[in-house]
Parts: structure tokens; sequence; C-alpha cells
């Protein structure tokens, strides 16, 4: 609300005639907001106490302003102010009335007017909200630190500037335009600081302001400083004064208007007519005033162009544009028509505005027979004396045409421009489509030759600027493999003058390297060659190992495993750098224990390989029981050498021993049968010695003899050493026991994903067959297979244990599961407003699992209810069982609800004013509640006649609602009071028996003496009975009122009772 201050004056109004008028502007009025009377007083020169103009403003007027009519029924201009929320006007019938449009600010309540805008200022805050007669006031500025810094006013001009006076710190007077853009600041001296409330006004350059008592302050031309002193002006509230005057323009020509013969040229000037306006001469306001100059434009002007003065030679219309140069500064313009008599000579030149080489200029009249044609200029290459010529350079050209036969001549004069000479420089002829590892992705381009520049570019690139140089150019995708032409525009222009040029650059394609292998092993001490394609240059990193940096092709040998770089480059642009691997695996260590040894003939010893290989060979095979195990056992017949190689990650190494044999006895034996089946029992003979010994003993039915029977459980080498004389000697007899198959089946999954694959591995057998063939098998034989059937299946099994010629077999079943595979399908993503939920659905298996959980009803089914608090992407996983799932993504937007809130509910009386007032975001509306004036206006007056809540809804852009209420109760109350004894004796204590009441209406009373006789009666509640009937004085008494009104509710109530007169 508006802070209304009043000045303790003494004002004697005797004799003053209140009258009621419009404003009357121009004037040297200061009008004062005095509710409800608006009172003017002259300031310029200081007239006598304020008179009243008008003394009935509406209830609750916050503000007086000085403003247009904008169309309504009104004088124009016409007072304004503020009340309930909305701007009222006063008409043409002498009333006020509401436009019904919302001051947007309940406390926006200090208005100023201006030749087309109302302003109305928040002063706690500083908002200034515009308002043209078309609506609601919008929001123009908030001006900063303002609040608080009173007097709470504004002025403005007939062009809309206003201004606006802070008398606390730091003091000033602002001035803004009508978009609220500031124009410069004055400061204060001598200005008693204030804080709220009071008026300001400007006339004829004279600041005047009452806050702290009233002072005044002068704009002195060049001066930036406002110095006040105290005055006397009647206190009020708000002030209001006419729009500030504007400056107007004229032309006049001091020889006359009229060329002749004898005056082929004269002179215009261009006149300024302050006519009052604030800061005409002022120049130091700010310091960034508008320097103004005079542009002319007309058929002939010969001299001073861009000054006040020109001189012209040629009949038509002149005119000019400038500005003032103050704050704020004004532009202005006018025209004047010289007239030129038909005797006079007035050329008129035919030539174009800008050049470029050559160009023709021809003049009318052009007839040289009656006429002498002069022309001159920097660069006529022909036609000289004639009505046209010919030019190379641009320039000023003039002609003079002199009459044969009269001393009439006429000149004119024509000031032909030059096209730019256009230039583009690229910093480069070439630029890398994309800035792969440095790679020169941009150039520059430096335009010269103009003063204003337009670039179009091709749409492979784009420019940092289209018309500041030096322009800095990217390539844009998409890219392609071969170079490409980009192509540069430039339109250049001087002025009115301008030029196009076209050049264009190449984008070159970054290259694509590709290495190969990406990755591979070597054996310390080996090498290994990389080759790289796709680029013309190479840089390998890092060099260890490297035979060459660069290069297609490089020779690793490093110590250890090396992850090895490749960069490659084309006509300068880089590729993206591409990496191989060269995993380096140890050599195997060996050593053969014993060393040395040493056996008889036909004995036998262990050779262990100690080494950390995985596979050992050892050769030659002679006397070896075995040639693959890291322990073996020789029996070489004489002496004999033997190598091991051992394999570690294909890395290997070597060990050497020799195995010496001393000659022993012979011996020979004989098997029955060398290869038995378990359970079975063979023959073995042995002689060439004397006695014998067998081991092992188990399976045999002796230890000792030439003849033993032998039935082992598994393969069994019996050794018989036989002993001849001191000299022993040792045979062996080898007994291959081929087992039972005892088969196991293992594979990683027993039951796959259709189209998958699982491997199967049997184990506990030599050998393998599988079926059924046709039921997804990679081999029908093998110890392992890779199934891939397409329905369940069960394989059959059968191993066999095979020595020789005795084979022995084992069949079992093996069943594999083949499950479909799960395809997820999902609804589609949705956006909802927050707070709300949505079905979400899922399909394509018999198992559907939600995830994140978050904002979920259930985490699992093919249907849940999200209502998320954020933005969520689900991810649905779809299966059968767990097994041969999918994996689909939905999401959930969840766009912000609007605020809104309707304000606190009230109680009213039915006879007071009420406004809602909603804050919020988005677009509210007011759906629900009894005689709303603005239904979509936030702020709003309601005519409520009955108890009823108001319902504020808000939309947001994206279609979220919020709503809220407000209520209101409506009170009727009404109050009566009816004396019970009056005593009309004159001395004017209780003279007359008279109703008083509230909220009342249709008042009727009657008055009945004893008899019942009417002796009184009355229909105005202000008119009471006196105690006399037919003009005398009734005797002392009780007499009989009847007395009926209406009260606020509109019901009609009738009282009796008596009354005394006493005298």
């Amino acid at each position: 609300m508006k802070n209304h201050f009043i000045f303790l004056f003494l004002l004697v109004f005797s004799g003053t005639t209140v009258f009621s008028q419009a404003p009357s502007c121009p004037s040297n009025f200061v009008y004062i907001h005095n509710s409800p009377q608006i009172q003017q007083q002259s300031v310029n020169p200081l007239g006598p106490a304020a008179t009243v103009v008008l003394s009935s403003m509406p209830a609750g007027s916050g503000g007086l302003a000085v403003g247009p009519a904008f169309g309504f029924p009104a004088p124009n201009p016409t007072w304004w102010t503020t009340s309930g929320g909305t701007f009222w006007y006063y008409n043409n019938t002498g009333t006020w009335s509401n436009t019904g449009h919302s001051t947007s600010n309940a406390s926006a309540v200090n208005i100023g007017g201006g030749g087309g805008a109302i302003y109305n200022l928040v002063g706690s805050t500083g908002q200034v909200y515009k308002y043209t007669g078309a609506g609601a006031a919008t929001l123009l500025v908030t001006i900063p630190t303002f609040g608080g810094g009173g007097p709470y006013d504004l002025v403005a001009d007939m062009n809309d500037n206003w201004y606006i006076l802070k008398t606390n710190g730091p003091q000033n007077m602002q001035v803004y335009n009508s978009a609220g853009v500031l124009l410069c600041s004055y400061t204060l001296a001598n200005a008693p600081v204030s804080s709220a409330g009071g008026g300001f006004a400007i006339i004829n350059n004279t600041v005047y302001y009452t806050n702290a008592g009233a002072h005044a302050g002068n704009i002195i031309p060049g001066n930036s400083t406002i110095t006040f002193t105290p005055v006397t002006l009647n206190g009020g509230g708000d002030w209001a004064n006419c729009a500030l005057p504007v400056p107007t323009s004229s032309i006049i020509a001091p020889q006359g208007g009229t060329l002749t013969c004898s005056l082929p040229s004269l002179q215009l000037v261009a006149m300024i007519n302050p006519n009052g306006a604030v800061g005409m001469l002022s120049v130091t306001p700010a310091s960034t005033l508008n320097v103004c100059t005079y542009t002319w434009s007309g058929p002939g002007i010969i001299a001073g162009q861009f000054t006040p003065t020109i001189t012209v030679n040629q009949p038509g219309v002149y005119s000019y544009t400038t500005c003032t140069g103050s704050c704020p500064s004004y532009s202005l313009n006018n025209s004047y028509t010289v007239v030129g008599q038909p005797s006079v000579l007035n050329p008129t030149i035919t030539a174009p505005t800008c050049m470029s080489g050559n160009a023709v200029l021809s003049v009318m009249p052009n007839n040289t027979a009656t006429n002498t044609i002069l022309w001159s200029g920097p660069g006529i290459t022909s036609g000289q004396g004639t009505a046209t010529i010919n030019i190379n350079s641009a320039g000023l050209y003039s002609v003079t045409i002199t009459a044969v036969s009269s001393p009439c001549a006429g000149t004119a004069t024509i000031n032909v421009l030059a096209n730019p000479t256009l230039a583009m420089a690229y910093s480069s002829p070439t630029v890398c489509a994309q800035n792969l590892n440095n790679s020169p992705n941009s150039i520059t381009l430096t335009a010269s030759g103009a003063s204003n520049y337009t670039l179009l570019t091709s749409s492979n690139y784009a420019s940092s600027s289209s018309s500041i140089s030096p322009m800095v150019l990217t390539p844009v995708g998409p890219f392609s493999s071969n170079p490409s032409v980009a192509t540069s525009t430039l339109i250049g222009t001087n002025g009115v003058c301008s030029a196009t040029i076209t050049s264009n650059f190449s984008i070159l394609p970054n290259p694509t390297v590709t290495v190969t292998p990406t990755a591979t092993s070597v054996c310390q001490g080996n090498n290994f060659t990389f080759n790289a394609s796709g680029a013309a240059n190479y840089i390998w990193s890092p060099a260890t190992g490297l035979n060459t940096t660069t290069g297609s092709a490089v020779i690793a040998s490093p110590a250890i495993t090396t992850v090895y770089s490749v960069m490659g480059s084309s006509l300068g642009c880089n590729a993206a750098i591409q990496t191989a691997t060269l995993t380096v695996l140890p050599i195997p260590t060996v050593a053969i224990t014993p060393n040395t040894p040493t056996i008889c003939v036909g004995g036998n010893i262990n050779l262990t390989a100690n080494s950390n290989a995985t596979t050992f060979n050892w050769s030659p095979s002679l006397g070896l029981n075995n040639t693959t195990n890291a322990v073996v056992t020789a029996n070489p017949p004489s002496t004999q050498t033997y190598t091991v190689l051992v394999n570690l990650s294909s890395c290997t190494n070597t060990a050497v021993v020799t195995v010496s044999v001393i000659v022993v006895p012979n011996l020979l034996t004989n098997v029955s049968a060398p290869i038995i089946c378990q359970g079975q029992n063979t023959n073995i003979n042995v002689n060439g010695a004397t006695g014998y010994n067998w081991s092992p003993t188990t399976g045999l039915n002796t230890s000792t003899g030439p003849f033993v029977i032998a039935s082992p459980a598994v393969s069994t080498n019996y050794i018989i050493t036989g002993f001849n004389g001191v000299c022993t000697a040792s045979a062996s007899v080898f007994i291959d026991v081929v087992p039972a198959p005892n088969i196991t089946i293992t594979s990683p999954e027993y039951q796959i994903c259709y189209g998958k694959s699982t491997q199967i591995t049997a184990s506990g057998a030599q050998n393998f067959t599988w079926s059924p063939s046709s039921a997804g098998l990679s081999s029908t034989t093998g110890s392992v297979v890779t199934a891939t059937p397409s329905a369940n299946v069960n394989y059959t099994i059968i191993g066999y244990n095979q020595s020789g010629s005795v084979t022995c077999t084992q069949q079992m079943s093996y069943s594999v599961i083949v499950v479909p595979i799960a395809v997820a399908l999902v609804s589609p993503s949705v956006a909802i407003c927050e707070g709300a939920k949505t079905m979400l659905t899922a399909s394509g298996g018999n198992t559907v699992i939600w995830s994140p959980t978050v904002g979920l009803n259930t985490s699992s089914g093919g249907g849940v209810i999200a209502s998320p608090s954020v933005s969520t992407l689900y991810t649905v996983d779809v299966s059968y069982d767990g097994f041969c799932g999918g994996s689909n993504t939905v999401f959930v937007k969840v766009n912000p609800n609007p605020k809104v809130t309707a304000g606190r509910d009230t109680t009213i009386n039915l006879d007071q004013p009420m406004f809602l007032s909603a804050t919020g975001t988005g677009t509210m509306t007011w759906t629900d509640g009894e005689a709303i004036m603005c239904s979509v206006c936030p702020n709003s007056q309601v005519f409520a006649t009955r108890n009823s809540c108001y319902t504020i809804e808000t939309i947001n852009d994206f279609g979220c609602k919020a709503k809220d209420d407000m209520c209101i109760e409506v009170t009727k109350e009404f109050g009566v009071y009816i004396p019970n004894a009056f005593s009309p004796n004159g001395d004017g204590l209780n003279d007359e028996f008279i109703i008083s009441g509230y909220n009342i209406s249709e008042v009727t009373m009657d008055i009945f003496d004893r008899w019942g006789e009417k002796i009184f009666t009355s229909k105005d509640m202000l008119v009471g009975w006196k105690g006399t009937y037919k003009n005398i004085l009734c005797e002392e008494a009780v007499y009989i009122y009847k007395i009926s009104y209406k009260g606020l509710d509109g019901k009609k109530v009738n009282k009796t009772g008596h009354v005394t007169l006493n005298k």
C-alpha cells in the first residue's frame, strides 16, 4: 500500500469553491492527491494556497496521475488512479470508471502519466509496471537498490520517457526510456533523506518533491547535480503533473524558398524548438549522451549536408533528421519544399548509386542546341560537353547547364560511390575433417575491403561468425572418406554498396588405420612383425624392442610383454591411435636326474626331467618305457644318450643324459598273452639264468621260478631279476590289462538356449562314439563334442578301452534340454506428471524382472504400475525361468507439477470489497467461485454475496496441473439503535427522535399519539421527529413509534415501541 505522509500546513480555504474538472495541459500546476480531493497549486510562479479541482476520488484510491484517455470515454488527458488492484479514470460524465485492468501487483499504487502510457511503482521493491489501456499492466523493470528510497512517485514526458527520484543514499534522479532502459542519472544536493511516500513533479526544468517538507531544485545547463532549497507547497499524498513537453523541429529559408536565375541557390536552416523539454540544455548528466548530427536529403544539396544549414540549387522536397543530444535524447525530423521558377534551369543527374569499373552519367535537360553543358569530376573519360559522360572512378560529379539565349544557369551535383573491393584469405587451403590427435581441424578466413560482411557457408562446415572477421571455419559431419570441397561466399558492404566473392578450401578425411594382428605372442628371444595399413605415414611407440618407429611394418622383439601404439597420418591429418599387443612367453628350464646313470645289460633306470614345462619328448625311444612323461624308465641294450625336449606355451628347451650299460646275463621271456582283459590270466616263461625273482608279485601265482601265471587287475610291467652267478640281469614283461570303461559325462550346461551350443565331455574310456549324429553334434567320436540341438535330445555315448586286438565297451546316455530364447517386448516410453502413475507392460517370456524397483508397485510380472518421483529408465529382463533371457528398456519421464497458492481463507462483510491474489507458476485460471471479475487474472476482484470457495488451477508447459482454493465467509452484519426518549427544548441536546444504524436501507418511521392518530411520517433515515405536529410542539407524553427497515440480508424488519417526549 502507498504510504501517505501528510504535512501539517495550516491551510485556510475561506471562500474556496469546490468544483470538478479535467486536468488542464500543458500547465504550471502541481496536482495533489489529498483523498478524496484533487487539489492544484501553481508553482511557476509559485502561487497561492492550493485549490480543490475534484472532490470525489474513488474509495481506497492510491496515487494520482495525469495521463492519456487510451480511447476510453474520457477527457484527454484525464485523471488516473488505482483502487482495489485495478486502474480507474475520470470519465466524460464527471464520475470515475473502473477499467477492470489489473495493476498486476497489489502494492503498485504510485503512478505517473506520459503521452502514451501510465507507469506504476512499487516503492518498497523498486518494480515499475507499464499500462497502456489494453489490459493488465506488465512489469517493465526493477530499479536496483531503490526500496525505501522515496518519494514513491513517477514523472513522464510525451514520448513516455520517465523520471524517478531517490532521496536515500545514494541520492539521484534517474531517467529511463519507454523500454525501461536507464538513460542517465542526476545527483542531488541539499536533498533531505526520506524513505517513502510523498509527491514528485517536474515543471519547466524545476524538480519539486515533498516528503520531509517541500523542496525544489533547478536542472541547470551543463550541470549534472540538482541542488534543492525548501519551498512552501501543500502536502497531501501523491503528486501529478501534465506529461512533460518534448522538443519539436522546423525549417526556415532566410532567403525565401524560391529559386530564380538571380538566386540559383538558397539556404535552408534546421531549427530545434525546446518547448521547455527537460534536459534540453543539459550536457553532462551522463557520460554516454548521444552525439547528434544532421542528415539532409533532397535533389540538389550542394553544401552542408551534415550541418544545420544546407545550400540547395534545385527545387524539390528537402528533409533532415537529427537528435537533441540531451537526456533523454529526442529524434527530430522535418521537411521543406523549395520552389523553382519555370525560367530556372534545374539539372537532374541520372547515375548509379554504386559502381565498379566504368559507369555512365546523364543529365536532363539534355538539349545541347539551347544549352551549354559542362561536367566536372575525378574520372570523366569521354562525353564532356554532352548530356552523357562515361566515368571510370567513383567520386563527386557536378554539371552546370547554361542557357544559350538567357542568363539562367543551373548546377547539379551527385556522389557516385564505389562498390567495395572484396578479398578473403584462408590461413590454410586445407583442413582436416576431425581433430583426431591434434589434427588441424579449423582454419581462419580473413575478410577485407568492406566495413560489413556476411558469410554464406556450404553445408560441410560451420563458422564462428557470419559477420565478424576473422572467422574460424570448422568442418561438420557427416564426414566422407574422400576429400571434399567447401565453398565460402562473402558479401561485403560499405553503406549502400556491396560486392560478393566466392572461394573454396578442401576438407581432408582423417585416415583409418588397421593393425594386423592386434594381439599375438612369441617366445623370449624371438621377434614378430606387425603391419599397419590405411595411412601414408606411421609412428610406433614405445620404441622398446622395435627395429624402427616409422613405416607400415615393424619387427618387435621386446624382453617383456608390450602393448605397441601406432598413429597414422595422411596429408597432415592424423588417425585414431590403434594398438597391438605382443605377449612374451618364457623359455622353460630343464635338468635330468640322475646326471650319470649306470645299469646292467637288461637292467633299467628312471630318468627324471626336472622342468616347469607342460610337455616332454624323449629321443631316441630305444629302451624307454615312454617318450612323453617327465619320468621315463630307460633299458637300453647298450650305452645310450637320451635327449629330452620340453615345451611351455610353445617355447622349448633341451637337456641331454647318457645311460651306461654293463653286460649281464641275457634273459629271454615268453608270454602266452601279453594283452588280457581285466579278470583274465596269462602264462609267462623266462630263461637265461639259474634263478629268478618276480616283482611286483601282484596278480602272480608265485614270485620265483622261471614260470608264473599272471592275472593282474591293471596293466602291469613285471620285472624278472635273473641270477647268473654274481651278475644279475633283469627282464620285463608288460601285461597290458584293458580296463572296463568307467564312463563319466560332464557338461557346463545341460540346459541351453535355442541356437546356442554346449560342450559335453566324456571321460573314463580311451575312445567314444556319440549318437544320434543328426541331433546337432559337432562330431560322433572323441571325448569332447559340441552339441547344438534344436530340440530336447538324449545322446547315447559308447566308451571303448582298447589295446591291440582287445576291446572293452560301456554305454551311457546324456540329455540336453533346449529352452527357447526370450525376446523382451515393452510398452513405449511415457511422460507423466509428478505424483502420477502409469502402467508399464512387458512380454516375451514366462519370467519378467524390472529394475530399478524405485517407484514400482512390484519388481516382477508382465505389468507394473510406475510412479517414480524423478525421470527413470527402467530395464526389463525377460526369460524362461531365468534362462535364455533378453532385456529392453522403457523411459518414464517425470515432468514437474506447477505450484499455486490461492491465498488464505478470509471473512468479509457483504458491503466490503474483496480481492483474490494467487501466486504460483504456469498459466493460472480461477475455475470455481462466485462473481470473479477476471477468471484468468491471478489477482482479481470478486463480488461474493454468500459464503463461497474459490479454486485456482494452474497448468505448466508439460500439461501438469495443480490446484488450491481459498474460502470466503460472507457476513451480513447490520445494526439499529432506537432511543426511548428525547427532549425537543432547543438546547441542542437530544432535540430530535431519530434512529441510527449501519448497513440498513428503506427506512420508514411513523409516530402515533396515544389515541392512534398518526402525527409524523419519515422515509429518510436522516430525517427524525422533532416533537411537533402541524408545526406545534407536542405535549409531554409517551408516543408510539412504528419503524421498518431492510437489513443487509435483504429481509424487512418491523419495530414497534414507545418513546417519551420530555421538555
